[in-house]
């Protein structure tokens, strides 16, 4: 079943009959997934030149990415705000080389959305960020997520030792229309959860009309399981992490630039997170929301149970500076 067909039957007639929701919790989900291994791309790129399209290209084929001819193809970016030299957002460099890819790839249409947390005035971040030249010269249509035609898709929720409070999810037409859906995440610390990768960046999807600035209902109900709710009710195609330059220190905003030099890709974004991680100094699980996604059969932490091709992610081992309250995250 394709991740369209399958959230418009969950939004229909729920989830029990597809995955089998005892009790509101989330049982596990490893029929989905192939039983044995997950193999993660990572590929090193010392910036974003010249040389980024084939890097990219490379990271894309040793991470299985889906087919995606005559399809319609979803990227989704980390856009929340912008501020001059600080690496907040998804290169609009690194964007512009993958659609490129895309689109000789034969997609059917490729939209770039978001929903910003931060910063409402969405043009204001395209402008500044150069993004919005990256799309115009490409034909690229950008969809604010925040403000789209919504659909009800029944949450997929998580028993992390008190009950979800979001039952049914309004989730963006654009996301849920969308063939595959790739979460393309800047590599950063954060004062909420540690570390923002592909399975955080989905925050943006929710709408801030409906849930808040800065996603406050997400917060409300816990975040750790918030990210675990909307991963496991998405269920995003592909996951990229643009770990060229980073964000160490006080992210996902306040941080500093720290260059990295690395490109993650795979189709299982836990493992995907779980490997960018480990390239900042951080035991992935120790990061809430990674170590249940495991635990509830979303994906694999475990790296002994995950083949990392291109290069091996001990070679980028670095020490990112993290948030105070998060040094117990250091491996």
């Amino acid at each position: 079943m394709t991740r369209k067909r399958l959230l418009r039957v969950a939004g229909l007639l729920g989830l029990t009959a597809i995955v089998g929701i005892q009790g509101g919790s989330f049982r596990k989900l490893s029929r989905y997934l192939d039983r044995s291994r997950s193999r993660v791309a990572l590929v090193p790129c010392e910036g974003y030149g010249a040389d980024l399209i084939r890097r990219l290209t490379l990271a894309l084929d040793l991470g299985g990415a889906p087919t995606v001819q005559g399809k319609m193809v979803l990227i989704k970016p980390n856009f929340v705000d912008y501020t001059p030299g600080k690496p907040i957002n998804t290169d609009p460099r690194f964007l512009g080389a993958l659609i490129d890819i895309l689109r000789a790839r034969g997609a059917r249409e490729i939209v770039v959305g978001e929903g910003p947390g931060n910063r409402r005035d969405v043009a204001f971040v395209l402008g500044e960020s150069g993004l919005d030249r990256e799309l115009a010269t490409r034909s690229v249509r950008f969809v604010d997520l925040n403000i789209d035609d919504l659909e009800a898709v029944q949450t997929r929720t998580m028993d992390l030792g008190t009950g979800s409070r979001i039952r049914r999810l309004l989730l963006p037409r654009t996301a849920v229309d969308a063939d595959v859906l790739i979460s393309v995440a800047k590599l950063k610390t954060h004062h909420w959860t540690g570390v923002t990768l592909c399975m955080k960046n989905l925050f943006g999807l929710v709408p801030g009309c409906i849930y808040g600035w800065p996603k406050n209902i997400l917060h409300w109900n816990g975040i750790d399981r918030s990210v675990l709710e909307i991963f496991g009710t998405v269920r995003p195609s592909f996951g990229i992490v643009d770990g060229i330059t980073g964000m160490e220190g006080d992210g996902p905003l306040e941080g500093r630039r720290k260059e990295h030099g690395i490109i993650v890709a795979g189709t299982d974004l836990v493992a995907v997170d779980s490997v960018a991680a480990r390239t900042m100094g951080v035991r992935p699980d120790r990061i809430i929301y990674l170590a249940g996604a495991e635990e509830h059969g979303l994906g694999r932490m475990d790296v002994a149970r995950v083949d990392v091709v291109g290069e091996p992610w001990e070679r980028h081992l670095a020490r990112f500076v993290l948030p105070a309250r998060f040094e117990h995250l250091r491996g």
